[in-house]
């Protein structure tokens, strides 16, 4: 589940960054796990590269 929300994140269907109210939020459950794989990927938490 955590892959499926990091290309979510990275095709911008989905969110890790809580201030972008219009994409629809990873669930607080996968939010850590997305977030150390965006970080590895070189990327923010809206999935773009840094």
């Amino acid at each position: 589940m955590t892959e499926m929300y990091v290309t979510l994140v990275l095709a911008g269907r989905r969110t890790c960054n809580a201030e972008n109210n219009h994409t629809p939020q990873v669930p607080k459950t996968y939010l850590q796990a997305v977030l150390e794989r965006l970080t590895d990927l070189g990327c923010d938490a809206d999935g773009h590269p840094i």
